[in-house]
């Protein structure tokens, strides 16, 4: 696919689509410095686009830049008369990276509103938890997330089974 849009905009360099798909597929590779200018200059052609926007706040959040993120976030809000889940699970990840967790909290809450069985919500509320040692909402949330995931690696899945192993020993032992 990404050959056939980098054909596509030797040709035709401003072809939209093209630009936004190129810029797409190269966010699920994690290419978020190949994903910037793309969307930087679709940004310049429409300034206001939501879609523009919240994948531009995702490439922020992969090159570390959360506070510019948190920005592109919240114009992206501004342009919806309803609660998005991509705006308040992105902005709650980004959140976290600022070391807010508090607030990063919230935002996944209200994420948890609109999509309560989005595995990688699970998984972050987990961290979360476990982050904030609240250990029984971590090991819910890690659950739900086991629960929710379709496909899990079966290493990735044993790496979460050690996990609630220990926070149930850290818990029961804390219980007696």
């Amino acid at each position: 696919a990404i050959r056939m849009y980098q054909q596509v905009l030797k040709v035709n360099p401003d072809h939209r689509d093209a630009l936004f798909n190129l810029a797409s597929a190269y966010i699920q590779l994690k290419a978020y410095s190949e994903a910037f200018p793309l969307l930087k200059k679709l940004r310049s052609y429409d300034d206001g686009n939501t879609e523009i926007l919240l994948n531009l706040a995702i490439v922020e959040i992969g090159m570390g830049n959360s506070t510019e993120a948190i920005h592109l976030l919240d114009l992206a809000a501004n342009q919806y008369q309803e609660p998005k889940f991509e705006i308040y699970f992105h902005r709650a990840a980004a959140l976290s990276r600022l070391g807010r967790l508090e607030e990063a909290l919230l935002s996944y809450k209200k994420a948890e509103e609109l999509n309560p069985k989005h595995p990688n919500l699970n998984f972050n509320l987990a961290v979360l938890y476990d982050n904030l040692h609240q250990y029984n909402e971590a090991v819910n949330y890690y659950r739900a997330f086991v629960q929710y995931s379709d496909n899990l690696p079966r290493y990735e899945e044993k790496k979460i089974e050690s996990r609630l192993r220990s926070l149930q020993a850290y818990l029961a032992g804390n219980r007696s």
